[in-house]
C-alpha cells in the first residue's frame, strides 16, 4: 500500500483531514493512540483496526475481503475499458 508523503503536501492547518493523513501514515502504536485521543472519529478506526490486527484469523479474512474488493474493482474497470474501446452503448430500452 502506497502511503502519503506528508512532507510533500501543504502545511498541517489543524482540520480533521490531517488527523485521517496521519492515521495513514502511522508507523507506530503510540501514534495511533494519540490520533485516537485527539479525534473521535480517528479514534473509532484505529480501535477497529488494532483489534483486527491482534487476531490472526480475523486479519486474513480482512486482507482477503479486501484482495476481493480489489479484483471485482479491477474487473469493472476492465470491463468499462472493454466496452469503451469497443464502442459499446447502452441497450437499454428507453423510457417513452
Amino acid at each position: 500500500m502506497n502511503r502519503p508523503q506528508l512532507p510533500k503536501l501543504p502545511q498541517d492547518d489543524g482540520a480533521e483531514l490531517w488527523d485521517w493523513l496521519k492515521l495513514l501514515n502511522a508507523t507506530t502504536k503510540e501514534e495511533l493512540t494519540m490520533l485516537a485521543e485527539k479525534n473521535p472519529q480517528v479514534g473509532e478506526a484505529v480501535s477497529r483496526l488494532l483489534e483486527r490486527s491482534q487476531d490472526e484469523r480475523t486479519r486474513l479474512l480482512a486482507e482477503s475481503q479486501e484482495k476481493l474488493r480489489r479484483d471485482m474493482a479491477a474487473r469493472v474497470y476492465g470491463a468499462e475499458e472493454k466496452g469503451a474501446g469497443e464502442g459499446a452503448t447502452d441497450h437499454r430500452p428507453q423510457a417513452p
